[in-house]
């Protein structure tokens, strides 16, 4: 799973999502940086598509448990400030993103 791109969407009014690649991993556990995003075929109302961009690390490193079918743990978020939150694999085909609140 070296390599592999996760994800999580949250928000209330708004859909906001974070991408991580995983660095390493454990039979419990993967190590994971956070990395950026692009946002495409915004409709001027703060929605569209938004991707990874692979190769933009963001964050130190960070684990994150397996749990079924996905990933659970705490991430950074904003500066020294952390997020909890499950995470799912990427399927390469964008997400939905809209900071119109």
């Amino acid at each position: 799973m070296i390599g592999k791109i996760l994800y999580t969407s949250w928000g209330y009014n708004m859909t906001l999502v974070d991408y991580c690649k995983i660095i390493e991993e454990t039979e419990k556990s993967v190590r994971c940086v956070m990395i950026d995003k692009t946002i495409e075929n915004d409709n001027g109302g703060g929605s569209g598509r938004c991707y990874p961009i692979i190769d933009e690390v963001i964050s130190k490193p960070f684990l994150l448990r397996k749990k079924d079918n996905c990933f659970k743990g705490s991430y950074p978020f904003s500066g020294e400030s952390k997020r909890m939150d499950y995470f799912n694999e990427y399927d390469g085909k964008g997400n939905y993103y809209n900071t119109w609140d």
